[in-house]
């Protein structure tokens, strides 16, 4: 519950921020930024590839272990690196457009951005707190593959994706950005509920 609280307050600020497609978007990217940049620590918790245990791969030649250990969170972290950096563009150009309709022929990103650290640190801190209480103090990653953990994060950032190149980004072109909000809300709200019941459940 401490995900969907912190997850509502961020939305408030975001509507109160325009442009608000892309506050809300934002917001919901800082999300999955964090929810990666946890999920290489939650790679060293689950069991290895091809499924060796701790003790089997404690066993292997240190060049091997290093490589099981480090080489897949490695890729995860550049290939979910650039995915995060190709949305992250994807809402600026779509910033850029809403401030059009809006009538502004400048579109300062930085300097919009720049007031959401705090609601930032709120959404990344609660994510780190659900870290620490349910998966290592809870040891979520017992039984857990570790294909399965490393393409977690894909299916939030995902729905980000298509949120942005589908209705947020026909709304803000058609004038309408406010009502893009009513779009995105219910999507970002059921991502977040059904993430945090799936790492629970899983």
């Amino acid at each position: 519950m401490l995900l969907l609280a912190t997850g509502i307050v961020g939305l408030v600020f975001a509507f109160h921020n325009p442009p608000v497609t892309v506050s809300v978007l934002f917001l919901y990217w800082v999300e999955c930024a964090v929810i990666g940049a946890l999920n290489v620590a939650k790679l060293r918790h689950v069991r290895a590839p091809r499924g060796l245990s701790d003790a089997e791969t404690a066993d292997l030649p240190p060049a091997k272990r290093l490589a099981y250990r480090c080489l897949v969170p490695g890729v995860f972290v550049i290939h979910y690196g650039i995915f995060l950096v190709m949305v992250f563009a994807l809402l600026y150009a779509l910033g850029v457009q809403e401030m059009r309709v809006r009538g502004e022929r400048h579109y300062d990103l930085r300097g919009h951005l720049a007031g959401f650290w705090a609601p930032a640190l709120v959404i990344g801190s609660a994510h780190v707190v659900s870290f620490f209480r349910n998966f290592l103090g809870k040891r979520e990653y017992v039984g857990r593959k570790f294909l399965d953990q490393m393409l977690r994060p894909y299916k939030r950032t995902l729905i980000l994706l298509l949120v942005v190149l589908g209705g947020s980004g026909l709304v803000a072109l058609f004038g309408l950005s406010d009502m893009a909000l009513l779009a995105v809300v219910p999507l970002v709200l059921i991502a977040d509920l059904e993430a945090h019941f799936r790492e629970r459940t899983a």
